[in-house]
């Protein structure tokens, strides 16, 4: 039953979750909008009642995708919190994913899941999941990208690289810099978000290289303003890409949940590698 606080603002223009683009060679490659990625931290956010009111705001506010992040709640627990966040963000048209524990995202009644290189091997987590949910993968080197590829195109959605910048949430993933970044998103022949202290200043660089959105997690989660923060995000993600912005939940002319013209189109990219020419 959705709780009265944790009710959305009302939509008019919802979308199917996510759309299939079928790429000669790829298979059939599911797609969602990476533009503003929000990453939950329960404890950032407060406890599991601040992630549910933390998604409430910041989807109205532009936010493309929403995973749910917790390593520290038991199954039950998560699996709870996860079926309120899925009736929050009913008719919205925007995803939810969950974080490493794939053999959850059915009873939660998500859209898809997100690896690490040390959780389950994607052809696991994609026979888990079949062939109509997302799957993102977490990569940090060329060499992350060459392994995935090798195992099979069409097994991941898309990649998060990072971390960007250190950050407390994940201290064992370093600090990559734009300059390894780039290098990843060089030889990815999927959609890449970077993560890890992103922030608003990052827009602009990130955008310039090729990424397809920005992944974030303490640039909302626990502000005072959860929606004037993601504001901030989506405006600087459009005049990054050139691609206008309405706080509604979506980019204007673009759907929420289905991805936006940078992503869908690589010459909408400052500067497309040859793979991603071929999504």
């Amino acid at each position: 039953m959705l709780r009265s606080e944790d009710r959305p603002m009302p939509r008019s223009d919802a979308q199917p979750d996510a759309q299939f683009d079928r790429q000669p060679g790829a298979g059939r490659r599911r797609s969602v909008d990476l533009s503003v990625y929000l990453v939950t931290d329960t404890e950032q956010c407060g406890g599991v009642d601040g992630v549910v009111r933390t998604v409430r705001e910041a989807v109205p506010a532009g936010v493309t995708l929403v995973q749910l992040r917790d390593h520290h709640l038991s199954d039950d627990d998560f699996v709870a919190l996860g079926r309120r966040l899925v009736d929050v963000l009913d008719g919205t048209g925007v995803p939810l994913l969950i974080d490493d524990r794939v053999h959850l995202v059915g009873p939660i009644g998500a859209q898809g899941a997100h690896v690490g290189q040390d959780d389950m091997p994607i052809d696991r987590a994609r026979a888990m999941l079949g062939p109509d949910a997302v799957l993102g993968l977490s990569t940090q080197t060329p060499g992350h990208v060459a392994a995935a590829r090798a195992m099979g195109e069409q097994l991941v959605d898309y990649l998060g690289v990072g971390a960007l910048h250190s950050t407390g949430t994940k201290p064992e993933a370093g600090d990559l810099g734009m300059a390894t970044v780039a290098s990843v998103v060089e030889v990815s022949p999927w959609p890449v978000c970077a993560i890890g202290g992103v922030k608003a200043d990052d827009a602009a660089p990130l955008a310039a290289i090729g990424c397809d959105g920005m992944s974030v997690v303490s640039a909302i989660c626990g502000q005072p303003d959860i929606a004037a923060a993601t504001r901030r995000l989506v405006d600087a993600w459009s005049r990054a890409t050139g691609v206008p912005a309405a706080h509604t939940g979506h980019t204007a002319g673009n759907p929420v949940g289905q991805a936006s013209p940078a992503s869908q189109d690589p010459s909408a990219s400052p500067n497309p590698s040859p793979d991603k020419a071929a999504r």
